[in-house]
């Protein structure tokens, strides 16, 4: 009986052991990536820039974004609005230019890249 006993209490520990790692484990959802289809390149009033706007997307937010212009080496970091809408800060490019654009919020992140081109929808691929 006390063999029983004690198997019993193992079993019940491992049990509670098993309950309690997997109650802390709360899976993340990945953030979607930004509908870059819904967002812009066009020139910026100083020559040799452009700014990238967006609409809102309120499923993103205040997220923090970040758009490098991997041709040129350089790019701006900015918070989006609170509805996910954004025009960002001037930073520079030209038509062809390889851009990576990520955003950050709660730790979770996307990015996707293309190639600039003004006044005209992106599209997004992977980043390589």
């Amino acid at each position: 009986m006390a063999r029983l006993l004690s198997r019993l209490r193992i079993a019940v520990a491992a049990a509670a052991l098993a309950l309690a790692v997997t109650a802390c484990y709360t899976p993340s959802v990945p953030l979607p990536p930004p509908l870059v289809q819904d967002m812009t390149f066009s020139s910026g009033t100083v020559a040799d820039t452009v700014i990238l706007t967006s609409p809102a997307e309120p499923q993103i937010g205040p997220a923090r974004f970040s758009i490098f212009n991997v041709s040129r080496g350089t790019g701006v970091i900015f918070v989006a609005n609170s509805d996910g809408s954004f025009t960002s800060p001037p930073f520079p490019g030209a038509e062809g230019d390889y851009v990576q654009i990520s955003y950050d919020k709660d730790n979770d992140s996307a990015e996707l890249c293309t190639t600039l081109h003004l006044a005209g929808s992106l599209t997004g691929a992977t980043c390589n």
